[in-house]
């Protein structure tokens, strides 16, 4: 019910304060390269994500429509929202490590529509043929389809190498700013 989609991951460990500015000033400039990049559909860093517990959000807080509280807010207290990205449930050990050196930046890719379509229309023919056989005419166009899979399929492992390429080369410039 649930798809998984792809995405790539790069940590961040600068040689300071996690949520200082000399980490997150050039974090947000690499998240923001990053976004850029074609293939990709979004980036998620601890500028991106609401905080909920920095200071402690009620659930009328949460639900009244208003935009919830991230670090981009001028007077949180990142002290607080370190304490919240290490120990929460929803952002420990995904989002920033439970000893406060390490943050992921989540790289989420563009989900190929065409890819999943053909894949299902070759799957769904090769289980009627295995169950019930195939018409000449669903022979043929199980045969073009499979023809059509490959070849999306060779381009789009070549899109996805130069994306990777695409992103070391934008991480490379941001190693001397944090461990990579």
């Amino acid at each position: 019910r649930y798809a998984a989609e792809d995405f790539l991951l790069i940590t961040w460990q600068p040689p300071g304060e996690l949520l200082g500015d000399d980490s997150l000033q050039p974090l947000k400039a690499m998240a923001d390269e990053l976004r850029a990049l074609p293939g990709v559909a979004s980036v998620v860093t601890v500028w991106d994500v609401p905080l909920l517990e920095s200071p402690p959000l009620s659930l009328s807080d949460i639900t009244s429509g208003d935009a919830l509280p991230t670090l981009e807010k001028p007077d949180v207290d990142r002290d607080m929202a370190l304490k919240e990205f290490t120990s929460s449930p929803i952002y420990a050990d995904l989002l920033a490590g439970r000893d406060g050196s390490v943050m992921a930046v989540q790289i989420n890719l563009e989900r190929d529509e065409v890819y999943f379509d053909l894949l299902a229309q070759r799957e769904s023919l090769r289980i009627k043929r295995k169950q019930q056989g195939l018409t000449e005419e669903e022979g043929a166009q199980l045969a073009r389809v499979e023809s059509a899979f490959k070849l999306h399929t060779g381009a789009l492992l070549e899109a996805q190498s130069t994306l990777v390429s695409d992103v070391r080369s934008i991480a490379k410039h941001y190693e001397p700013h944090a461990n990579l």
